[in-house]
């Protein structure tokens, strides 16, 4: 079975999720405590850890997009729906999980919870529309 993806859309979605992300882990919202609790990795270099990340971004964007397409959630509010459902089925109990079983600490929990929150529902609605 073959699905109507949007490359346009994915991409869209993609670049908003990404500039999310971007804002969400400066120092203009939680990048001072961000890097304090996460403990990044300052020897990576940050144009390939970037570059991956948005790769990462647009794959999940393409699988949001297959989603809402075989669902027939090609709407704005379709597409907010299937965010919430993935978001609550997946990223949250991803991240419940690392709480639980590993030494998340939890002010890192909710910052990387909600932006996962706030991903699924923007790439949602983005998705929904442009299908």
């Amino acid at each position: 079975m073959i699905y109507a993806v949007n490359f346009w859309a994915v991409l869209v979605a993609t670049v908003a999720v990404f500039l999310l992300g971007w804002l969400w882990h400066s120092k203009l919202l939680f990048g001072k405590i961000w890097m304090k609790i996460a403990k990044p990795n300052k020897n990576k270099s940050p144009i390939i850890s970037m570059l991956l990340g948005f790769l990462t971004v647009l794959i999940t964007g393409y699988f949001v997009g297959i989603i809402v397409s075989s669902t027939g959630s090609a709407t704005a509010v379709g597409g907010l729906i299937v965010g919430v459902v993935l978001f609550a089925g997946f990223a949250l109990m991803k991240h419940l999980g690392a709480l639980i079983w590993m030494d998340t600490h939890p002010t890192l929990f909710w910052i990387e919870t909600f932006h996962d929150l706030l991903s699924f529902l923007i790439m949602g609605v983005i998705l929904g529309a442009m299908l």
